[in-house]
């Protein structure tokens, strides 16, 4: 595999683990359409390295939406000062994917694996010193935009994902075990629209099927909650607003993961991603881990 070849197989991984309907909600605007995004990614399959450049500077502004509004002139996933809230998704995975190598199916799966690694680690929680001067919406703002369960999410997902079916199942149990049932029920649903009453047995479908899912299904959930005034005022009436933007946290990685994971099979086969996954696990339990050994790669 070329170079260059590598790096569209990277990016096009990306894309697909972020699920259908990513580049339409994030990516494109009026001057980038969605059918100008197609025609694009297809000229990047096809081999043309200038067009792997263009879609991936889209990738990276289009991610900046969803940790700074003032950047990337967007409010739709977070607040105008930023928000750390899908941090791990962007400054950790996205910006150590690492481009420009020039290997073979058994070396993908290898960079990958490393890659995967690399970014899976317990951040460090940094907030900023809070000012006694700053006024109490400073306050909020700090504290919401740099919860430490942000910094620990993709950590946290992997870790606890180790025995499940999918990374969905422990996100959603642990906000329903942290809250009340019938008071979370309420806010996915209105989240979700879904008004037939089906809201629970369709988290438990996310908790033990596992699979591709699309990014349409869960944009709303990602978005700024606090642009939408029926929802907002939902989470501040039930005490839900800080484990909500957990939950969104988590489960922005567990989409990611979850997409990966049935993609992979497509690029390198069952066996290397079953590979790639379990030394990812060993990585969360603390196991020394050979990579090269593990993909028999040679200095």
């Amino acid at each position: 595999m070329e170079s260059f070849e590598y790096n569209i197989t990277l990016l096009d991984i990306f894309l697909k683990a972020m699920g259908e309907g990513f580049p339409q909600k994030v990516l494109c605007c009026d001057d980038y359409n969605e059918n100008l995004f197609k025609q694009n990614v297809y000229k990047m399959k096809q081999g043309y390295i200038e067009w792997f450049y263009e879609i991936k500077e889209c990738v990276r502004s289009g991610l900046l939406s969803l940790v700074d509004g003032i950047v990337s002139g967007s409010t739709k996933y977070c607040e105008d000062y930023g928000s750390d809230k899908y941090s791990n998704l962007v400054f950790l995975l996205w910006q150590s994917l690492d481009f420009f190598y020039e290997e073979k199916e058994v070396v993908l799966s290898y960079e990958l694996a490393q890659w995967l690694i690399k970014s899976c680690k317990k951040e460090p929680c940094f907030v900023p010193v809070q000012d006694p001067e700053h006024d109490l919406e400073r306050q909020r703002t700090i504290k919401e935009a740099f919860r430490h369960e942000y910094f620990s999410a993709l950590w946290d997902v992997v870790a606890n994902g180790v025995k499940n079916k999918t990374f969905f199942k422990w996100p959603i149990e642990s906000m329903y075990k942290e809250c009340e049932k019938e008071q979370v029920n309420e806010v996915i649903k209105y989240v979700f629209g879904e008004n037939d009453g089906n809201v629970t047995s369709s988290f438990e479908k996310l908790k033990y099927e596992s699979g591709r899912r699309r990014w349409s299904t869960f944009d709303k959930l990602f978005q700024n909650e606090r642009k939408n005034y029926e929802l907002k005022k939902l989470l501040e009436e039930n005490m839900l607003l800080e484990k909500y933007q957990v939950f969104q946290s988590r489960m922005i990685i567990a989409l990611f993961l979850e997409n990966l994971r049935a993609i992979l099979p497509e690029k390198v086969g069952k066996d290397l991603t079953e590979q790639i996954f379990k030394l990812l696990f060993l990585h969360v339990k603390g196991e020394l881990i050979d990579l090269k050994g593990a993909f028999h790669i040679r200095d």
